[in-house]
């Protein structure tokens, strides 16, 4: 849908497109021409606009209640790209870890369960991942 620019953006864009992507975050496609443009999130734009200056990239909008959806004002905040990765990271809920034992040398490994692919058979370091595919041919699996 396209969007009547405010300052600051007015001053700088010729017209902007306001547009919600696939994880449902809105974002502001700002056009002089097709090889001039960027895409910015609404959220900024709306903090920008209501500063009156477009943010310098050393600053990030925070969404304060965590629903990246959620655009109000009430729900914005600008922090520093260090304060928000913390905020970020005392918030994300922590990885859990699984113990593996690695079918070519038998010791002992961690890895992350969301990094654990279905249907492979994780090995401990490249090493024996490599001597995985002399022992079983590529494409075949681990049959003890």
């Amino acid at each position: 849908m396209k969007i009547k620019l405010k300052s600051p953006f007015k001053e700088k864009w010729k017209f902007g497109y306001l547009r919600k992507s696939k994880d449902g975050r809105k974002r502001v496609d700002l056009f002089n021409s097709n090889t001039d443009r960027t895409t910015i999130s609404y959220a900024r734009y709306k903090v920008s606009v209501k500063r009156g200056v477009i943010l310098s990239s050393r600053y990030e909008v925070d969404h304060k209640n965590g629903d990246k959806t959620d655009d109000s004002s009430r729900n914005l905040q600008v922090l520093s790209r260090k304060k928000h990765l913390e905020k970020t990271l005392k918030e994300r809920p922590k990885r859990k870890i699984s113990i593996l034992i690695c079918p070519i040398c038998h010791k002992e490994f961690q890895r992350y369960t969301n990094q654990i692919k279905k249907n492979t058979v994780p090995k401990c370091s490249r090493r024996c991942n490599g001597k995985w595919g002399l022992i079983c041919g590529s494409g075949r699996k681990w049959n003890p």
